[in-house]
Protein backbone atom coordinates (compact mmCIF):
# COMPACT_ATOMS: atom_id res chain seq x y z
CA UNK A 1 0.00 0.00 0.00
CA UNK A 2 1.52 3.24 -0.86
CA UNK A 3 1.93 6.07 2.24
CA UNK A 4 -1.15 8.47 2.19
CA UNK A 5 -0.44 11.86 -0.07
CA UNK A 6 0.58 14.88 2.02
CA UNK A 7 -3.19 17.34 3.48
CA UNK A 8 -2.72 20.73 3.55
CA UNK A 9 0.92 20.46 3.35
CA UNK A 10 1.21 18.34 6.11
CA UNK A 11 3.12 14.79 5.65
CA UNK A 12 0.48 12.22 6.95
CA UNK A 13 0.36 8.94 8.91
CA UNK A 14 -1.78 6.47 10.13
CA UNK A 15 -3.21 5.07 13.12
CA UNK A 16 -5.33 1.97 13.52
CA UNK A 17 -7.56 2.39 15.87
CA UNK A 18 -10.18 -1.00 17.22
CA UNK A 19 -13.75 -0.38 16.84
CA UNK A 20 -15.83 -3.29 17.78
CA UNK A 21 -13.30 -5.83 16.42
CA UNK A 22 -13.15 -3.73 13.20
CA UNK A 23 -9.92 -1.02 12.83
CA UNK A 24 -10.53 2.00 12.19
CA UNK A 25 -7.86 3.77 9.85
CA UNK A 26 -7.26 7.30 11.22
CA UNK A 27 -5.15 9.79 9.27
CA UNK A 28 -2.86 12.74 11.19
CA UNK A 29 -0.10 14.55 10.26
CA UNK A 30 3.30 12.85 10.78
CA UNK A 31 5.01 15.15 13.40
CA UNK A 32 2.43 16.85 15.57
CA UNK A 33 5.17 18.56 17.30
CA UNK A 34 6.35 20.30 14.36
CA UNK A 35 3.39 22.28 14.03
CA UNK A 36 4.56 23.44 17.01
CA UNK A 37 7.56 25.04 15.46
CA UNK A 38 5.84 26.43 12.61
CA UNK A 39 6.06 30.63 12.79
CA UNK A 40 2.20 30.51 11.83
CA UNK A 41 1.36 28.66 15.66
CA UNK A 42 3.29 31.59 16.80
CA UNK A 43 1.21 34.03 14.88
CA UNK A 44 -2.04 32.62 15.81
CA UNK A 45 -1.43 31.89 19.39
CA UNK A 46 -1.87 35.72 19.94
CA UNK A 47 -3.93 36.70 17.04
CA UNK A 48 -6.62 33.80 17.90
CA UNK A 49 -7.15 33.83 21.30
CA UNK A 50 -4.11 31.54 22.58
CA UNK A 51 -4.77 29.30 19.62
CA UNK A 52 -2.75 25.71 19.45
CA UNK A 53 -2.94 22.89 17.42
CA UNK A 54 -4.06 20.22 19.46
CA UNK A 55 -5.85 19.03 17.03
CA UNK A 56 -2.70 16.81 15.59
CA UNK A 57 -2.93 13.92 17.52
CA UNK A 58 -5.63 11.18 18.60
CA UNK A 59 -5.76 11.68 22.38
CA UNK A 60 -6.75 8.81 24.43
CA UNK A 61 -10.01 10.91 25.37
CA UNK A 62 -10.90 10.22 21.93
CA UNK A 63 -10.32 6.54 22.14
CA UNK A 64 -12.44 6.54 25.39
CA UNK A 65 -15.72 7.83 23.39
CA UNK A 66 -14.68 5.00 20.66
CA UNK A 67 -15.00 2.12 23.00
CA UNK A 68 -17.79 3.68 25.10
CA UNK A 69 -20.07 3.77 21.65
CA UNK A 70 -18.89 0.22 20.90
CA UNK A 71 -19.63 -0.85 23.99
CA UNK A 72 -23.02 0.04 23.33
CA UNK A 73 -22.78 2.61 25.63
CA UNK A 74 -25.58 4.71 24.23
CA UNK A 75 -29.46 2.78 24.01
CA UNK A 76 -31.82 3.64 21.15
CA UNK A 77 -35.11 2.40 20.18
CA UNK A 78 -34.57 -0.68 17.82
CA UNK A 79 -37.59 0.39 15.53
CA UNK A 80 -36.12 3.38 14.61
CA UNK A 81 -36.52 4.18 10.62
CA UNK A 82 -33.62 5.92 9.94
CA UNK A 83 -30.38 5.93 11.45
CA UNK A 84 -29.38 8.15 14.74
CA UNK A 85 -27.50 11.45 14.39
CA UNK A 86 -24.12 12.48 16.06
CA UNK A 87 -22.91 15.77 16.56
CA UNK A 88 -19.17 15.99 17.34
CA UNK A 89 -17.74 19.10 18.22
CA UNK A 90 -13.76 20.24 18.67
CA UNK A 91 -13.18 16.70 16.72
CA UNK A 92 -9.80 16.94 16.05
CA UNK A 93 -8.72 14.13 13.84
CA UNK A 94 -12.38 13.01 14.19
CA UNK A 95 -11.74 9.96 15.69
CA UNK A 96 -15.06 9.64 18.09
CA UNK A 97 -17.08 10.56 15.51
CA UNK A 98 -15.76 7.90 12.78
CA UNK A 99 -15.96 5.58 15.25
CA UNK A 100 -20.08 6.22 15.72
CA UNK A 101 -20.14 6.13 11.83
CA UNK A 102 -18.53 3.01 11.40
CA UNK A 103 -20.87 1.74 13.89
CA UNK A 104 -23.95 3.09 11.83
CA UNK A 105 -24.90 6.52 13.09
CA UNK A 106 -25.09 9.37 10.58
CA UNK A 107 -22.37 11.81 11.80
CA UNK A 108 -21.77 15.23 11.79
CA UNK A 109 -17.88 16.48 12.45
CA UNK A 110 -17.13 19.87 13.45
CA UNK A 111 -14.00 21.82 14.37
CA UNK A 112 -12.68 25.34 14.38
CA UNK A 113 -9.81 24.67 12.52
CA UNK A 114 -10.04 23.45 8.82
CA UNK A 115 -7.05 21.57 8.84
CA UNK A 116 -8.49 19.21 11.69
CA UNK A 117 -11.54 19.04 8.92
CA UNK A 118 -9.31 17.85 6.30
CA UNK A 119 -7.66 14.85 7.71
CA UNK A 120 -11.34 14.29 9.46
CA UNK A 121 -12.62 13.70 5.89
CA UNK A 122 -9.56 12.09 4.44
CA UNK A 123 -10.14 9.50 7.36
CA UNK A 124 -13.91 9.18 6.27
CA UNK A 125 -12.78 8.76 2.98
CA UNK A 126 -9.96 5.97 3.57
CA UNK A 127 -12.47 3.50 5.83
CA UNK A 128 -15.12 4.09 3.59
CA UNK A 129 -17.48 5.95 5.55
CA UNK A 130 -20.15 8.00 3.30
CA UNK A 131 -22.73 8.96 5.80
CA UNK A 132 -20.77 11.88 7.57
CA UNK A 133 -20.56 15.48 7.08
CA UNK A 134 -18.09 18.38 7.83
CA UNK A 135 -18.73 21.99 9.39
CA UNK A 136 -16.44 24.93 10.65
CA UNK A 137 -17.54 25.50 14.25
CA UNK A 138 -16.55 27.28 17.28
CA UNK A 139 -18.88 25.81 20.14
CA UNK A 140 -17.48 28.78 22.30
CA UNK A 141 -20.81 31.11 22.06
CA UNK A 142 -22.38 29.02 18.86
CA UNK A 143 -26.13 29.65 18.65
CA UNK A 144 -28.08 25.80 18.72
CA UNK A 145 -27.31 24.04 15.75
CA UNK A 146 -29.90 21.73 15.52
CA UNK A 147 -31.22 18.18 16.70
CA UNK A 148 -29.19 15.42 16.87
CA UNK A 149 -29.58 12.09 19.09
CA UNK A 150 -25.77 12.61 20.59
CA UNK A 151 -23.24 15.05 21.35
CA UNK A 152 -20.03 14.23 21.19
CA UNK A 153 -16.94 15.93 22.84
CA UNK A 154 -13.53 14.39 24.17
CA UNK A 155 -10.87 16.42 25.32
CA UNK A 156 -12.34 19.56 25.04
CA UNK A 157 -12.21 20.54 28.99
CA UNK A 158 -8.35 21.65 28.87
CA UNK A 159 -8.86 24.75 30.21
CA UNK A 160 -11.38 26.08 33.02
CA UNK A 161 -12.32 28.48 30.79
CA UNK A 162 -14.40 26.15 28.99
CA UNK A 163 -16.01 24.39 31.52
CA UNK A 164 -19.33 26.98 31.00
CA UNK A 165 -19.32 27.08 27.34
CA UNK A 166 -18.92 23.52 26.39
CA UNK A 167 -22.01 23.07 28.99
CA UNK A 168 -23.73 25.95 27.83
CA UNK A 169 -23.67 24.63 24.31
CA UNK A 170 -24.87 20.83 25.26
CA UNK A 171 -27.40 22.55 27.06
CA UNK A 172 -28.71 24.20 23.70
CA UNK A 173 -28.54 21.55 21.92
CA UNK A 174 -28.92 18.53 23.40
CA UNK A 175 -33.23 18.35 22.79
CA UNK A 176 -34.19 14.93 23.81
CA UNK A 177 -31.41 13.53 22.96
CA UNK A 178 -27.30 12.74 24.98
CA UNK A 179 -24.28 13.17 25.51
CA UNK A 180 -21.17 11.94 26.16
CA UNK A 181 -18.20 14.10 26.98
CA UNK A 182 -14.51 12.52 28.11
CA UNK A 183 -12.00 13.86 29.57
CA UNK A 184 -8.34 12.25 30.49
CA UNK A 185 -9.45 13.55 34.86
CA UNK A 186 -8.27 17.33 34.28
CA UNK A 187 -8.22 19.11 37.16
CA UNK A 188 -9.52 22.01 34.77
CA UNK A 189 -12.89 19.80 33.86
CA UNK A 190 -13.81 19.54 37.83
CA UNK A 191 -16.18 22.01 37.76
CA UNK A 192 -18.30 20.69 34.92
CA UNK A 193 -20.73 18.33 36.94
CA UNK A 194 -21.55 21.14 38.91
CA UNK A 195 -21.90 23.32 35.49
CA UNK A 196 -24.14 21.01 33.75
CA UNK A 197 -26.63 20.51 36.91
CA UNK A 198 -26.90 24.35 36.99
CA UNK A 199 -28.40 24.21 33.33
CA UNK A 200 -31.08 21.46 34.23
CA UNK A 201 -29.08 18.54 33.17
CA UNK A 202 -28.79 15.36 34.61
CA UNK A 203 -25.14 13.85 34.36
CA UNK A 204 -23.72 10.23 35.57
CA UNK A 205 -19.74 9.72 35.93
CA UNK A 206 -18.16 6.67 34.93
CA UNK A 207 -14.50 6.15 35.19
CA UNK A 208 -12.36 4.60 32.31
CA UNK A 209 -8.92 4.40 30.56
CA UNK A 210 -7.78 3.94 27.11
CA UNK A 211 -4.28 4.23 25.42
CA UNK A 212 -2.52 7.06 24.59
CA UNK A 213 -1.06 6.96 20.71
CA UNK A 214 2.65 6.38 22.55
CA UNK A 215 0.39 3.08 24.29
CA UNK A 216 0.58 4.37 27.96
CA UNK A 217 -2.37 3.60 29.27
CA UNK A 218 -4.58 6.78 30.98
CA UNK A 219 -7.28 7.37 33.19
CA UNK A 220 -9.92 9.20 32.84
CA UNK A 221 -14.00 9.99 32.89
CA UNK A 222 -16.82 9.85 30.71
CA UNK A 223 -19.83 11.97 31.33
CA UNK A 224 -23.35 10.74 30.53
CA UNK A 225 -25.79 13.98 30.21
CA UNK A 226 -28.96 13.93 29.59
CA UNK A 227 -32.05 16.30 29.82
CA UNK A 228 -34.46 16.19 32.94
CA UNK A 229 -37.76 15.37 31.44
CA UNK A 230 -40.43 18.34 32.21
CA UNK A 231 -43.27 16.94 34.12
CA UNK A 232 -45.85 19.10 32.32
CA UNK A 233 -44.85 18.12 28.91
CA UNK A 234 -46.60 15.03 27.17
CA UNK A 235 -44.20 12.76 24.38
CA UNK A 236 -45.47 15.11 21.89
CA UNK A 237 -43.99 18.27 23.73
CA UNK A 238 -47.20 20.31 23.82
CA UNK A 239 -47.22 21.87 27.42
CA UNK A 240 -50.13 20.02 29.68
CA UNK A 241 -52.39 22.54 31.31
CA UNK A 242 -51.74 23.25 35.17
Amino acid sequence: MSPPQPIRGHPVRTYPINVAGRTLRLLGPADPDALLDDPRTETRFYAEDEHMPYWACPWAASVMLAHELAAGGVQLPANRAQPPTALEIGCGLGLAGLAAAMLGWRVTLTDYEEDALEFARASAALNELNDVEFRRLDWRGAAPVGTFDLILAADVLFERRWVEPVAAFVAANIGEGAALVSDPNRRTADGFEAALRMLGLHVAIRATRADDPDGTIVDGRIYRIAAIPDPNRDRQGATRNA
